[in-house]
């Protein structure tokens, strides 16, 4: 019996890879949107993008040509979703920085301001939790998605949601002294995701308004 020739061998296993990275890139994107790009020297690219969390790559077709960048080039990107009725915008930042070397990472803007809510895709299934709570004031972000990770940015400082009681809110509530009485008037847990959002919310709509200047 003759053995296969080792170039057919080699075209196997490529072909194999190619189908196992179509499929996965498939299983863990966004799916080709419309959107915008903008790259780290200010190049703004308009056309149909799709990002893969799980490679943290953005890739952009235009003219029956694909293009895949990585946080390295990117700068932040958006598309709007029109299943959902929603506008995604991700900003890249660095994470893991040390004195000698910083990785860049893409994050999905939750809620912008002085503090922003940031979050990204962890190794979980997308599982929805049927907590209601909040629905009428957050459609968007009503229910806990167990497949995120959650962060705050605050004066450069990119803070896991986890330590929102410990690192966050100490901050904040120096800045405005009003904070602690919300919490308590609203019943919010600092812990929860969605009291997180809106307690940075009201920080937010307090510090563009001046209320607390005097404080």
């Amino acid at each position: 019996m003759k053995k296969p020739p080792v170039f057919a061998i080699l075209l196997y296993f490529l072909l194999s890879y190619t189908v196992t990275f179509a499929t996965d890139i498939s299983s863990t994107s966004t799916g080709w949107q419309e959107g915008v790009i903008v790259l780290h020297d200010k190049t703004v690219l308009q056309g149909t993008i799709n990002y893969d969390y799980r490679y943290d790559v953005v890739m952009y077709r235009k003219a029956g040509k694909i293009i895949t960048f990585t946080p390295l080039q990117v700068a932040s990107f958006c598309y709007f979703d029109p299943k959902t009725n929603i506008f995604h915008r991700y900003m890249t930042l660095a994470r893991q920085k040390t004195a000698y070397t910083e990785r860049q990472t893409i994050f999905e803007i939750v809620l912008k301001g002085t503090v922003q809510y940031l979050r990204r895709h962890n190794q979980y299934p997308p599982v929805i939790s049927n907590d209601q709570s909040h629905a009428s004031d957050q459609p968007f972000y009503q229910e806990q998605i167990v497949c995120y990770d959650y962060y705050i940015l605050y004066q450069d400082q990119l803070i896991k949601s986890r330590r929102f009681q410990q690192e966050v809110l100490p901050q904040l509530a120096a800045v405005d002294h009003s904070l602690m009485a919300y919490i308590k008037d609203q019943r919010l847990q600092t812990g929860n995701v969605g009291d997180q959002i809106r307690l940075i919310r009201y920080f937010n709509a307090s510090k563009k308004s001046g209320r607390y200047a005097a404080l």
